[in-house]
């Protein structure tokens, strides 16, 4: 039996920080692969570049680094992609093997409000990269596209510190979660401003992803 690391996101670009999460998440709990899964249309963000050109970059961002691949499967898929039918997927065409899906703790903390969340957490064990301490002000509230919360609970947890949300996920969903430290401060949003600005960004993305962001002329607006 294998054990699989699903590591879902929009990859509006995919930097050196994605990369350096996976091996971590890799190394620390033995799996034997992560698969980058480029999210197709999503039905929580917007002005996301197309499938196409971000699949594209995680493709160049990966070659050469043994046991990470990326698949199309969420890129493939015609309307909104969900994370419970996309693990269900995987279930059929990895029947035998342990899966597990990285997030972040941003995305973990919004994670009740996602479509069918006991589907998805019943069939996987979650790794999260946290920002630890957890010490965000950030209040957590459902978003547009999102399904609403029956009641007060879903918003008062996801405001818990982050290992008191955690325990309260797992009893409730009977999930396993396991934490990761975040240590690079890159992010997507600043890549793309940086872009947009004419600044460099060596050193944030593989200068594969460099290259073509160059030579499409991507994110010159945002």
């Amino acid at each position: 039996m294998m054990k699989i690391g699903i590591y879902g996101g929009t990859f509006n670009p995919i930097h050196n920080g994605h990369i350096k999460l996976a091996e971590n998440a890799k190394r620390l709990y033995q799996l034997d692969k992560v698969i980058f899964l480029p999210s197709g249309n999503s039905y929580m963000k917007s002005n996301v570049l197309s499938g196409s050109h971000r699949y594209h970059m995680v493709c160049l961002a990966l070659m050469g680094r043994n046991s990470l691949e990326v698949s199309e499967l969420e890129i493939r898929r015609e309307g909104a992609t969900y994370s419970y039918e996309t693990m269900e997927e995987f279930h059929s065409i990895y029947p035998k093997d342990e899966l597990f899906f990285l997030l972040g703790e941003d995305s973990l903390r919004m994670i009740e409000w996602w479509k069918e969340p006991a589907r998805l957490m019943g069939q996987c064990s979650l790794i999260v990269a946290s920002r630890m301490p957890d010490v965000s002000n950030r209040q957590y509230d459902p978003v547009d596209g999102c399904e609403a919360a029956e009641d007060d609970q879903n918003g008062h947890a996801a405001n818990m510190q982050l290992p008191q949300y955690i325990r309260y996920l797992e009893e409730k969903y009977h999930t396993h979660i396991y934490c990761i430290e975040m240590q690079d401060a890159t992010s997507s949003s600043k890549i793309r401003e940086s872009v947009a600005k004419g600044q460099e960004i060596d050193g944030m993305v593989p200068d594969a992803v460099r290259d073509y962001i160059r030579k499409e002329h991507l994110y010159k607006t945002i």
